[in-house]
């Protein structure tokens, strides 16, 4: 967190210099560009920021229509599962046959819309990198994880980077110290 700090007042005063040595008219236009970015950035919702241990196992998943789905714990949608939020945690969406993984529709009252373009939904983040949630190999009940892995769900317009996002759920994941001599 104090990195963060740090590191929002040291972008702050390049900024503020940057503006302050331009023209008036280029410092007039940039103004409130970069103040409707440092506004965007602050109303993000932050559902959840934690890590989660992930045992070696399933879990059963049931989608939207009551079909239950085995589920392997090392996969984002297992780490989803594994975050434990304060009081009500709510979570689902729908089930993608051929590709054996869910479509998470919704995650704490964010719901997918179709009604807007591009379309708003949960995309998610490995290490920083978006991962195309409708592929075999890279959905969240596909794609394999590890320890110190860190996924970033965020909703914001389909297939989209995070930064136009508007929620977000943050999970770092760990893994139980490895036992040494069967002890």
């Amino acid at each position: 967190m104090k990195k963060r700090i740090l590191s929002i007042l040291l972008w702050m005063g390049v900024v503020s210099f940057l503006i302050a040595s331009a023209p008036s008219s280029t410092a007039a236009t940039l103004a409130p560009e970069l103040a409707n970015n440092e506004a965007a950035e602050m109303k993000l919702d932050v559902i959840y920021e934690g890590a989660v241990v992930l045992e070696e196992d399933n879990f059963t998943w049931t989608d939207k229509n009551g079909a239950p789905h085995p589920i392997w714990n090392f996969t984002p949608h297992g780490a989803l599962e594994a975050a434990p939020v304060e009081g009500t945690f709510d979570y689902g969406g729908g089930w993608k046959g051929s590709k054996n993984t869910t479509l998470i529709d919704w995650i704490e009252g964010y719901e997918y819309d179709n009604s807007v373009e591009p379309n708003m939904t949960w995309n998610y983040n490995l290490n920083g990198v978006y991962q195309d949630y409708f592929s075999d190999k890279t959905s969240a009940s596909n794609n394999l994880i590890s320890d110190g892995d860190r996924l970033e769900f965020y909703y914001g317009p389909d297939q989209d980077n995070c930064k136009k996002a508007i929620a977000a759920f943050r999970i770092t994941v760990t893994t139980p110290p490895t036992k040494v001599g069967g002890i």
